[in-house]
């Protein structure tokens, strides 16, 4: 069992491989580790995203760790802020860490008993960029005092 779920997350990879190439990104790739590490420009700040293909749950994860810290006194602020964004969302979410400052978004599908092809491999980068791109500064400004809580909202 463990090795037909190892195969078909090898499978998975290489299809997610295949997509990114197609849309002519540039990325790292661990085959070992089955993780895709890539990083896009937008509108204001680059965006890393890790891609992990993991065997045991049958996931295709997108993690995207935002290029800042959240500081201790805006930490409230942003865990109500990121819960709000959490709401108006229809795909993927932000994840905060409110004793560490970090702050992630996710997303996930599941390929077991199904197949997972192209269209939703790009579906999900493109949402996640383009999600991304939309709140990562306001999330920095909100951080650094730039921009008010109500603003934010």
């Amino acid at each position: 069992m463990a090795n037909d779920k190892l195969a078909r997350a090898t499978e998975v990879f290489s299809t997610l491989c295949n997509t990114l190439d197609s849309m002519n990104l540039r990325y790292e790739r661990d085959d070992e580790k089955l993780v895709i590490d890539i990083t896009v420009r937008g509108d204001d700040l680059p965006m890393r995203a890790l891609i992990e293909i993991d065997p045991e749950r049958e996931l295709v994860r997108l993690l995207s760790p935002m290029p800042f810290k959240i500081d201790d006194e805006k930490r409230i602020e942003t865990a109500i802020a990121t819960s709000i964004v959490n709401n108006m969302l229809v795909d993927g979410s932000f994840d905060f860490n409110i004793n560490s400052g970090d702050l992630y978004f996710r997303m996930t599908n599941s390929f077991r008993d199904s197949d997972i092809g192209p269209a939703l491999l790009k579906y999900m980068f493109d949402v996640s960029m383009v999600t991304i791109d939309e709140y990562n500064d306001k999330f920095f400004m909100l951080n650094k005092g730039k921009m008010d809580f109500r603003d934010f909202l």
